[in-house]
């Protein structure tokens, strides 16, 4: 790689938080502020909106079903180059973003989920629906980053805004992973 390439995806990486510059000192991974994995029932964003009865709307932005790469593959545990569902959405309420989130989807586990009508259904619905297996567990890792331009935008936020992230990995009760991704709250 030319050294100009190099700069330039050191610095798309410091602009979506993954890596942090400091003066004299160098350029290093940003790591997690907490991990905590969950025990009790997943309640979804949809359905703890819907019992407050808190009007929200769900803006699917992209999806596709694309061959999961290596990472993707182990989080998921499919082979790679596996079919898998690629899906990112905004979420608002009263025509406020409030997050942004970006899921890969496990489609051997639940077959049928690519149809699913994510601005009507929550994704947690569908993949019980589609698996026939309840919701298990997340195990998610919490950091604070700058919301990037791309997400910026999405989120309504100046590019260099604090966000918080969630990296999680959710499970079906029988412990297969079914959704690997991140959620960006400004």
């Amino acid at each position: 790689l030319s050294r100009g390439t190099v700069h330039k995806g050191i610095q798309a990486l410091v602009d979506e938080g993954l890596l942090t510059r400091r003066r004299g000192s160098g350029t290093f991974a940003t790591q997690p502020l907490m991990a905590r994995p969950s025990n009790t029932r997943l309640l979804s964003f949809a359905e703890s909106m819907d019992k407050q009865d808190i009007p929200y709307v769900t803006h699917v932005i992209e999806r596709r079903v694309e061959p999961a790469h290596r990472v993707c593959a182990e989080m998921l545990g499919v082979r790679e180059g596996a079919p898998h569902l690629y899906l990112t959405r905004v979420r608002s309420v009263r025509d406020r973003p409030v997050m942004f989130i970006e899921s890969h989807l496990n489609l051997e586990a639940c077959p049928g989920l690519e149809g699913a009508d994510f601005a009507r259904e929550s994704v947690f619905a569908a993949v019980e629906r589609t698996s026939g297996r309840a919701v298990g567990r997340s195990e998610v890792s919490y950091s604070a980053c700058v919301a990037g331009k791309a997400r910026g935008a999405l989120l309504e936020c100046d590019e260099h805004a604090p966000v918080l992230y969630m990296d999680q990995l959710v499970r079906l009760e029988d412990e297969t992973p079914f959704e690997w991704g991140g959620v960006w709250l400004p």
